[in-house]
């Protein structure tokens, strides 16, 4: 970046992946935020060996909660990267080396994903691009609990880099699908909030629907085990955040 950028980070019990997530942003910017939300492991001691910013706070949810941590940012453009992401050599280069033409370019970038030492190229996320460069004058996040995104100008250009950026959000099958679990219920509740209803469709369709999708039609099948365990798990999470929805629907007509 020919402009000066800060790096931006939300934590929690992240102690498994965030050394590594900071070892890979070393030295990119003088101004690195790391925002934490009630670490009860090592994940605060990792932070404090690097040249970070920490912060503590309370956790608001996951679009809120990035917005928090930006406004302790000194600078204009933001680098997100969550802490269980790593930027790869050649991403780092990529994007030292941008030139931004306004600030209402965004940059996306594509993530690949990982579940314990598995790579998964294929199913859900074969084409996961999400913004993560961005100008904090002219987008920002917006106020959903989870499945956050950045709210952008009429006018904005997206430009996609070349390279990606490794993602580790479980590091077993067993814990991803308890993270999945977790998602679940945090999506049927934005969805209460939002005023969703739970149909017949979305509770018996939506499930198989997914997994076909994921396994077959998006080739997850050849991720091998780990490419039926992520569908299969993700069969799960859409047929559990339907159900507590309805549970939660109903529990309002009580």
């Amino acid at each position: 970046m020919t402009d000066p950028f800060s790096i931006v980070i939300i934590c929690k019990d992240a102690a498994a992946t965030i050394g590594r997530t900071l070892q890979s942003i070393e030295g990119m910017s003088g101004d690195v935020v790391v925002y934490d939300n009630g670490s009860t492991d090592e994940t605060i001691k990792l932070v404090q060996q690097f040249k970070a910013q920490l912060y503590t706070g309370a956790w608001l949810g996951f679009g809120p909660t990035r917005q928090k941590a930006v406004s302790f940012a000194k600078n204009s453009w933001i680098l997100f990267v969550d802490a269980d992401e790593e930027l790869t050599p050649a991403l780092r280069d990529e994007i030292m080396q941008l030139r931004p033409a306004n600030k209402n370019q965004v940059f996306a970038i594509l993530l690949h994903h990982h579940i314990g030492i598995n790579e998964l190229n294929r199913g859900e996320w074969q084409h996961d691009y999400r913004i993560r460069l961005y100008n904090k004058n002219t987008a920002h996040w917006n106020n959903r609990s989870i499945h956050e995104k950045l709210l952008l100008q009429p006018n904005t250009q997206v430009q996609k880099l070349k390279n990606k950026m490794l993602h580790y959000p479980a590091l077993s099958i067993i814990a991803f699908e308890k993270k999945m679990d977790n998602y679940a219920l945090l999506t049927a509740k934005q969805f209460q909030l939002e005023g969703r209803k739970a149909g017949w469709i979305k509770k018996n369709i939506s499930p198989a629907f997914s997994f076909v999708l994921n396994y077959f039609l998006r080739l997850g099948f050849l991720d091998g085990a780990t490419g039926y365990a992520a569908a299969s798990i993700l069969r799960r999470y859409t047929a559990k955040k339907y159900q507590l929805l309805q549970q939660l629907n109903d529990g309002l007509r009580q």
